[in-house]
């Protein structure tokens, strides 16, 4: 395949995208992603992280019976792999040429179809941080032959016209009809409405998980799944087996439905600080995050986060080990919050995630079969965590 160079594309790209206003683009509305640290030198084929979650045994009052008892602390690792993103971007010739200046279009084409593939993507990853790694986004909570009710309305943050969606009867198991996929047509934003066409998935059923095509069981592991909602199994996670102290390797699960919103994080803010956390920061979704707002009432106190350009705004809220802050995030689902110490978490990349891939120092390449042209965004990354017992995946109050 032969790409454009530099020279011939320098017209229409050479002050386009700076890194600072791609930032910009990929960190807007994603406030976990953009205040996630992160590490960009996920090189090789796998990465350890290893992490003590027991001390040594050989304590006693009685000397002889320490001794007896002597053993090494436990400790566990988990081997972390990439995961795979892809965006493509494409345009013919003309629609490039006809719109790069301010006499042909009020806003050129190939910037615009850039910024959008750059959301796109962006969005991509900010939702699976919170996810199962599975890539569902929402489930069926009723349908007709034309159109999916999402059964928590909440979700349709995250359809988009023009999506195709599968269909799944578990969240990482059970794909419907050989995963047949089905247009987005249509969506009512109000009512958690998906248009499509419904019947392309034969075997659909109220409950089902819905994924986007090309994205089942092969998105990063997210927050439910280093801190699942249920006690997990001896099923291994990226190679460890969590059962042995399932709240050290997992993460605490606390269940605040009977309490109203501000007695839940202060709640979920002791449990943590009695395992040893030192949470720093509270992700939930707006809905909530209003809940808790309103249940402060005057009391309530405000904290700017800024990564960049970006500000976020929190609600501070005092705990056993200092001040933990909540924040407002559309990527996570409604009915629950995830109490985190930030500092022992990362997102490790195969350099930045996401990014232009121009090895070949092009932005652009041409579609070998077609007068267009192509961008590829993408990114190869994971999420890790070296604490996993310190953060909390909660249910909140309705």
């Amino acid at each position: 395949m032969v790409g454009v160079t530099t020279t011939t594309t320098a017209a229409i790209l050479k002050t386009l995208w700076p890194q600072s206003r791609v930032d910009d683009l990929v960190y807007a509305d994603h406030p976990l992603f953009a205040m996630m640290p992160k590490m960009e030198g996920f090189y090789g084929a796998n990465m350890v992280l290893a992490f003590r979650y027991a001390d040594s045994a050989g304590r006693s009052a009685t000397f002889a019976t320490a001794q007896a008892n002597v053993g090494a602390f436990s400790a566990a690792k988990v081997t972390l792999t990439r995961v795979k993103d892809y965006q493509i971007c494409q345009l013919d010739s003309e629609a490039i040429e006809a719109s790069e200046n301010d006499k042909g279009a009020l806003i050129a084409a190939l910037d615009t179809e850039l910024e959008s593939g750059f959301n796109n993507i962006s969005r991509s990853l900010a939702t699976a941080l919170y996810g199962t790694g599975s890539g569902s986004i929402g489930r069926v909570g009723s349908f007709t032959t034309t159109a999916i009710t999402l059964k928590n309305i909440d979700d349709v943050a995250k359809f988009e016209v023009g999506m195709k969606l599968v269909a799944s009867s578990a969240d990482t198991t059970g794909s419907r009809n050989s995963a047949a996929e089905t247009p987005i047509t249509a969506v009512d934003r109000d009512l958690g409405i998906v248009t499509c066409d419904t019947t392309l998935i034969a075997a659909l059923q109220n409950d089902d998980y819905l994924q986007i095509e090309g994205d089942w069981n092969l998105k990063v592991s997210g927050l439910a799944a280093w801190i699942p909602r249920s006690a997990p199994s001896a099923t291994a996670f990226f190679g460890l087996d969590r059962t042995p102290d399932v709240t050290r390797l997992a993460g605490l699960r606390i269940d605040c439905t009977g309490l109203n919103p501000e007695e839940a994080v202060v709640t979920v803010l002791s449990k943590q600080s009695r395992e040893g956390g030192r949470p720093s920061h509270m992700m939930t979704n707006h809905k909530d995050f209003r809940g808790i707002e309103i249940s402060i009432g005057s009391k309530v106190e405000y904290e700017m986060a800024s990564v960049g350009n970006i500000g976020f705004t929190g609600i501070k809220v005092i705990g056993p080990k200092g001040v933990a802050v909540v924040h407002a995030d559309q990527d996570c689902d409604s009915g629950l919050l995830y109490s985190l110490q930030l500092n022992t978490w990362k997102i490790y990349s195969l350099k930045k995630a996401p990014r232009i891939f121009d090895r070949d120092g092009n932005k652009l390449s041409r579609v070998y079969n077609a007068d267009s042209w192509e961008a590829r965004i993408g990114y190869f990354a994971q999420l890790g965590c070296t604490a996993p017992g310190y953060n909390a995946n909660v249910l909140m109050p309705a």
